[in-house]
């Protein structure tokens, strides 16, 4: 910047300027769509010709894991807006004489590896893009992805332009019922105080039109000039111990699951797997992984968390039946018919049939008399819960498949 230039920089009021999690007004319209969401919910329910009593029925008579999964996520959607509320009340951007100083949004932004704390003097920022749609486009996504990029001398940082707004002046913001509201988005980035403060300050300001589909490619280009961790680089992991704890409850689930597959006696439930425990056992695992890792960078707790979950879900029925099987104690020697090719049926009604075709041990069952009887070592677990063991099963292939050869 020139001597003339740091004399108008100089003369800048210092303006602080607040965190918006949205471009749109969201206040406005908000009770409206919740008018007509729950308005649209009752003349269903009209129309079904359920009454109250009904539902309420229908409730009372839905599984506990359906309950729990239903408390499980409303607590997360809580917890995921207070966090987010929090973080944008603690952001602020603030332009002084000195230059900018920005503590953006930990858990909101267009990208990950701007979340960081920056700031820059003016003699560092040698230019300032402002990329904003053409004026004909009439995508609202592509109206809020309007980014101002700052070009430092060892540095550049982005920020969403329509996401800042000064404190003590609100902006004039479309509703979230707007039926056009990319019109007002144009006058809002037109008269945003923001670029008039940086021209102010003497640093050349570009705008440059670009589609939003092109956002994603600007964006990759602009992180592989990322070195450092904040910037994008890669991350020590081992350096959070949130993160460490993380990989080693994965390294455990890891061992476990190989002593349960590979070291002890085959196991086989012979129930289904049902979908809303294990929805249930990974949301809340990844949920408290996820807090319990907020210090971390948010991209890497975030992907370690949904790991842990997706693990932890994999493994829960498995782990499940294994650990009855072992509070079971001893089984029972039960007889069972072959009916086809690895398909049993009890010769007990109290025991449920078996389908083990899948099973790879085609001349075994091709060898087995049809209509034969065979005897399988079951645990009774209680609650209709049986769990078949594959070990005498296995011998008895391994002796086949041994004199065959």
């Amino acid at each position: 910047m020139n001597e003339r230039a740091m004399g108008d920089a100089h003369r800048l009021p210092s303006v602080r300027f607040r965190y918006r999690l949205s471009p749109l007004d969201l206040k406005r319209g908000l009770w409206m769509m919740v008018v007509v969401v729950l308005g649209l919910a009752v003349l269903g329910a009209l129309v079904g010709g359920d009454s109250p009593e009904t539902l309420l029925e229908d409730l009372g008579r839905m599984p506990v894991w359906a309950w729990g999964l239903a408390a499980a996520g409303s607590a997360m959607v809580v917890v995921l807006l207070a966090r987010l509320l929090r973080h944008a009340d603690n952001a602020r951007l603030t332009v002084d004489r000195d230059g900018i100083r920005c503590s953006p949004h930990k858990l909101h932004g267009q990208r990950f590896w701007s979340r960081h704390d920056w700031q820059l003097s003016w003699s560092q920022i040698r230019k300032a893009t402002l990329f904003h749609p053409p004026r004909k486009s009439r995508a609202v996504q592509a109206w809020l992805q309007t980014t101002l990029e700052l070009e430092g001398a060892d540095q550049s940082v982005s920020m969403g332009l329509l996401h800042w707004e000064p404190e003590g002046q609100e902006l004039e913001r479309p509703s979230l019922t707007t039926l056009q509201p990319f019109k007002q988005l144009r006058v809002l980035i037109d008269e945003h105080p923001l670029p008039a403060l940086l021209e102010q300050a003497g640093v050349p300001l570009h705008r440059e039109r670009v589609r939003w589909r092109d956002r994603r490619r600007m964006a990759d280009a602009a992180r592989a000039g990322w070195r450092t961790p904040e910037q994008g680089g890669a991350v020590d992991l081992l350096a959070w111990p949130s993160l460490v704890a993380i990989l080693a409850l994965m390294v455990v689930l890891g061992s476990a699951a190989a002593l349960h597959f590979v070291v002890l006696d085959p196991i086989r439930p012979l129930w289904a797997p049902q979908p809303g425990p294990l929805l249930l056992v990974g949301a809340g695992v990844f949920a408290v992984a996820a807090l319990v890792a907020h210090r971390a960078p948010v991209r890497e707790r975030m992907a370690l968390a949904l790991l842990l979950g997706a693990l932890s879900a994999a493994l829960f029925h498995p782990f499940h039946a294994r650990a009855l099987v072992l509070a079971a104690g001893s089984s029972e020697t039960v007889s069972y018919q072959l009916i086809e090719a690895g398909r049993f049926r009890s010769l007990d009604a109290d025991y449920p049939a078996m389908n083990l075709s899948n099973i790879d041990i085609p001349e075994y069952w091709r060898s087995l008399a049809p209509d034969s009887d065979h005897e399988f070592e079951i645990y009774s677990l209680g609650n209709d819960r049986y769990v078949l063991d594959l070990a005498a099963l296995y011998e008895r292939t391994r002796a086949f498949y041994e004199q065959l050869d």
